[in-house]
């Protein structure tokens, strides 16, 4: 996935990755299982909501503004690890291609 990536979406994947990581270091099965719950929820919703997906995604628009608008639609509806984890700007530019790549993998499985 991350040679598909361009350089400000391949940080955001370490990033990501580090946390997700020290999350899965630090919390039970219970809390695992509602993170992906959430993330997949979270990966839906994008697909999904093309015009969502753009406001996320506007580089033009402040981040502080996009992590607030993700803020508002999903407080309350995910968990807190999965709102941190939401991604913003060349994440969500390319999250379809990771989605699939992802999904075929888990299909081989």
């Amino acid at each position: 996935m991350a040679s598909v990536l361009q350089s400000a979406s391949r940080e955001s994947l370490a990033a990501a990755t580090a946390r997700l990581d020290a999350h899965i270091d630090e919390n039970g099965a219970s809390d695992l299982t509602r993170l992906s719950d959430d993330l997949f929820a979270v990966l839906s919703l994008l697909e999904r909501e093309h015009a969502l997906r753009r406001a996320l995604a506007d580089s033009a628009t402040p981040a502080e503004s996009r992590t607030g608008l993700a803020d508002r639609l999903l407080s309350g509806k995910v968990g807190r690890p999965a709102l941190d984890e939401t991604p913003s700007g060349n994440d969500v530019k390319h999250q379809g291609e990771g989605a699939k790549k992802f999904r075929g993998e888990q299909d081989r499985r």
